[in-house]
């Protein structure tokens, strides 16, 4: 007999699966590990530092509620409501840290690469996130 956990995962892949609940996953996880692929523009040490530990911070507890969020956990759905508004949050009282989001219009690469890198690790996917996070709230009151 398989516990809940399996049978939800096993769910995952069919078509009635709710898309969101994968969305807000993928977004988290993204969220989480983008960063370490990109290179901040040239920002004063003290406010790099910041945004270093603002990622180290939240890395983790993104991949574990992304996860979690698939698995249609109550408690990652609102940590990931809690993560994403203490990010929107250090973007609104830090406002210098947009910078670090820079869009580069180099060239073509480099301007697809600096969007891409804005709007997963910017405030656009954290606002997503909370735009879908009643969908997730929903589905796990439905598989409690």
């Amino acid at each position: 007999m398989k516990n809940k956990s399996q049978r939800i995962m096993s769910q995952r892949l069919h078509t009635d699966y709710p898309w969101p609940v994968w969305a807000i996953g993928w977004l988290a996880v993204l969220k989480a590990f983008v960063w370490l692929g990109s290179e901040p523009t040239s920002l004063p040490e003290h406010q790099l530092a910041l945004m270093g530990y603002k990622y180290l911070l939240f890395m983790l507890p993104l991949v574990i509620c992304g996860i979690g969020a698939w698995d249609m956990k109550k408690w990652a759905a609102w940590g990931l409501i809690l993560l994403t508004i203490a990010d929107l949050l250090f973007y609104i009282i830090n406002p210098m840290a947009k910078a670090s989001l820079s869009i580069n219009r180099t060239s073509s690469v480099a301007y697809a690469f600096s969007l891409t890198v804005f709007f997963i690790n910017g405030p656009p996917t954290s606002v997503a996130m909370l735009l879908l996070a009643p969908t997730l709230v929903r589905s796990t009151k439905l598989h409690s």
